[in-house]
């Protein structure tokens, strides 16, 4: 009856203990691309630790052994194929003795992985193993469904947002009204963390930022300028091609700021015409915040700003060849 992927692990949190015992419970969930995992704990011993809500690669640990491998395990916490200090070690550390992990999955796919952990030596078995597997399959028909959802959420809000952008930029030909409302209704509709827009200066060598809405309009002002040579904007400035970074840490491009608490980006140039005129920049604080249809869809957000721009500059050069006119 879950609605919400908040919902379903809260149920976890409160009833799994009826149906298998456990000290440490919690759940691994696949991303997209199945590169990484994050873990959701689910119980008050696991909550200390600080594996709650830290992505994982998939080659690390046995959850996403589990997750490659598509099949339950039974062991001593020591004794797995892909004993990583970082989960096993940290159960190690609370004194934890036996592991249970089973699979979530829906038909063929595997989405994710249920671990419970004891401090008894020896406290699963095959009747423990086949409980979980049936707990496991009904979390993940769940949870494949809460995600089914939002993705039509999701996608309800980036049409409406597409359409949103297209009216205002055919309401408006003056350019800095144009993207200081691109830039919030970005913001706004997908509730990322900060959304910035440059405009390129060739003959500079640079971007100018000209419209920004978030948490960084403090420490990056309108009139900021940064050099095409540096950073995740400069190269999308530089190369016209879009740059997805889920983890800014791993990117050598990303230039760190002190005040940033950024950790995923998505770049996306801005044309006309085939050349790039503008970056839009979006940032987010969680890891593997954006995937490939953000993408499309701020490709065709930058699409018709590239339009705007266009028209906005075509528009400002008619006023001054108008006004040059009038004073002839």
């Amino acid at each position: 009856a879950a609605t919400t992927r908040e919902e379903i692990l809260d149920t976890l949190r409160s009833q799994t203990k009826w149906v298998l015992d456990h000290d440490v419970s919690f759940l691994a969930l696949a991303n997209k691309s199945r590169t990484h995992y994050l873990i959701n704990t689910l119980s008050p011993i696991a909550d200390s630790t600080d594996l709650n809500h830290k992505h994982f690669s998939i080659n690390q640990g046995m959850p996403g052994w589990v997750i490659q491998n598509q099949s339950p395990i039974v062991i001593d916490v020591t004794a797995g194929p892909a004993f990583t200090e970082s989960v096993e070690g940290t159960l190690t550390d609370l004194g934890m003795k036996s592991l249970l992990i089973v699979p979530l999955r829906t038909g063929i796919e595997t989405i994710g992985a249920l671990t419970l952990s004891s401090a008894r030596p020896g406290m699963y078995g095959e009747h423990e193993m086949c409980l979980a597997q049936l707990l496991a399959l009904q979390v993940a028909i769940a949870i494949n469904n809460t995600a089914l959802f939002d993705d039509a959420k999701k996608r309800i809000s980036q049409i409406e947002l597409v359409n949103e952008i297209a009216e205002k930029l055919t309401s408006t030909l003056e350019l800095n009204e144009i993207l200081d409302s691109a830039a919030e209704t970005i913001r706004k509709n997908f509730n990322y963390f900060d959304v910035t827009i440059f405009l390129v200066n060739r003959q500079e060598g640079e971007v100018l930022l000209v419209a920004h809405s978030g948490n960084y309009v403090d420490f990056l002002p309108h009139g900021y300028r940064q050099k095409t040579s540096e950073g995740i904007v400069g190269w999308v400035a530089t190369h016209g091609q879009k740059l997805l970074a889920n983890d800014v840490t791993e990117d050598p491009r990303y230039v760190a700021y002190e005040y940033h608490s950024t950790k995923s980006e998505l770049t996306v140039p801005i044309r006309i015409d085939g050349e790039t005129v503008g970056v839009l920049n979006v940032e987010d604080t969680k890891l593997h915040a954006f995937d490939e249809t953000d993408a499309i869809v701020l490709e065709t957000l930058c699409d018709q700003l590239g339009s705007g721009i266009k028209n906005a500059k075509l528009y400002d050069e008619v006023k001054k060849a108008n006004s040059k006119l009038t004073e002839l």
